[in-house]
């Protein structure tokens, strides 16, 4: 990846303008009231996203930067295609995509801004196993997959700042945790016995194939985490990192566990895929759900590694097919175990319904085995009820 650096001085300028002209009571009202996207299309009009609600605005987008340091800015991004990089302003945090779009042979820029809730919730329940991945695997890789939106960022924050107080506690001993970042959304301190390093994508370091590289060994942490591993080299990068007792937590876009374990065995080739037995610990799929008590919530499907899992991957590493084994994690999922490790998306949607988050209706719509989920619905309600890790979830 070319390293695009930091943005030039024009862009950043125009950029802050838009800000304070569309968004100009940030910081004095409550957050839900702030804006949370901003589309800037070269020569079009803003058009900035309140309450959930795209409206048009009277302002255009620059479609020119003459400027000389605009213009090789330009120039690296029309080779890149897109760069994402953080931007702050006005005490509030933007994530920001460049995209080069062509009108002819012109090059324009276009930006899709997205601001970064200033603070992290008080309080994001995540599953329990799930947040003390820390001190019961101090080794291998946990993934956390869901699609564009669904909350990823926010849930790695989480856990990161769960690892940060737990492990400062004396009892617990410290950790050095690496993060590469794409782009930095929540920056979080070193505590007393725990240190976190952020490094942020074309500023601080090149792709994650080469922060996963040989030098990572050379920075000496417990915990590594990379903001996605959707390459086969980043994959086998998380792998490797994983096999020399690392902790390795990054994210895919998937929807279900066991896609997602297919998919790193597909994407790692079969050299690297026989290490994911002993390395995967935990993966984790989310989506949020718009409840009927007000705002959005996390609906999760957690698949924990037994040993029967580690059977079936093994299986799969070996012989190369997939079919049967993906519908052997399927099994784990939809049939959890006594102590709810491991449990369906449609499980959680259960668990929605039974507390009042959703109704059944809503419920479906959200559910990726939807057969599944219309037929079993009333025993998954009954399961459900017997797993009260799951169930306090979302108790009100």
């Amino acid at each position: 990846m070319l390293l695009l650096g930091r943005t030039p001085k024009a862009l950043d300028t125009a950029l802050n303008a838009i800000l304070t002209e569309y968004c100009p009571e940030c910081g004095r009202v409550s957050e839900s009231l702030v804006p949370t996207d901003w589309h800037l299309a070269g020569g079009d009009r803003v058009f900035v996203r309140e309450k959930g609600v795209l409206w048009g605005k009277s302002t255009v987008w620059p479609v020119e930067w003459p400027d000389s340091e605009s213009a090789a800015w330009v120039a690296l991004l029309q080779q890149s295609k897109t760069f994402d990089f953080s931007h702050k302003w006005g005490g509030w945090r933007f994530r920001v995509q460049a995209q080069v779009r062509h009108i002819g042979s012109k090059p324009l820029v276009d930006l899709f801004v997205r601001r970064v809730p200033q603070t992290l919730p008080a309080q994001l329940r995540l599953p329990r196993k799930f947040m003390d991945v820390s001190r019961d695997t101090p080794r291998g890789l946990v993934v956390i997959s869901g699609a564009t939106g669904s909350g990823k960022s926010t849930t790695m924050a989480m856990l990161t700042k769960h690892i940060l107080n737990d492990h400062n506690q004396e009892k617990n001993g410290g950790r050095h945790i690496i993060e590469y970042a794409n782009p930095i959304e929540y920056e979080h301190q070193s505590g007393l016995h725990t240190m976190i390093r952020q490094y942020e994508l074309g500023r601080d370091y090149g792709s994650f194939e080469q922060a996963l590289g040989e030098q990572l060994l050379r920075k000496d942490p417990e915990i590594v985490m990379p903001a996605e591993i959707r390459s086969p080299r980043a994959i086998r990068g998380a792998l490797d990192a994983a096999d020399t007792g690392h902790l390795v937590i990054s994210t895919l876009h998937l929807s279900t566990a066991p896609t997602v374990a297919g998919r790193i065995i597909t994407d790692a080739g079969p050299d690297y895929a026989s290490k994911l037995p002993a390395s995967l610990q935990i993966i984790i799929c989310q989506t949020l759900v718009q409840s009927r008590f007000g705002g959005r919530i996390a609906a999760f499907e957690q698949l924990a590694i037994t040993p029967s899992v580690r059977t079936l991957l093994n299986k799969a590493t070996e012989s190369g097919q997939l079919s049967h084994v993906t519908q052997g994690l399927d099994s784990a999922v939809i049939a959890p175990d006594v102590r709810g490790d491991s449990f369906s998306m449609e499980h959680s949607l259960a668990a929605l319904i039974e507390h009042g988050h959703l109704s059944a209706e809503e419920a479906y719509s959200y559910a990726p085995r939807q057969e599944f989920f219309r037929r079993s619905l009333p025993d998954l309600r009954k399961q459900v009820r017997n797993f009260p890790g799951l169930m306090d979830l979302y108790r009100l």
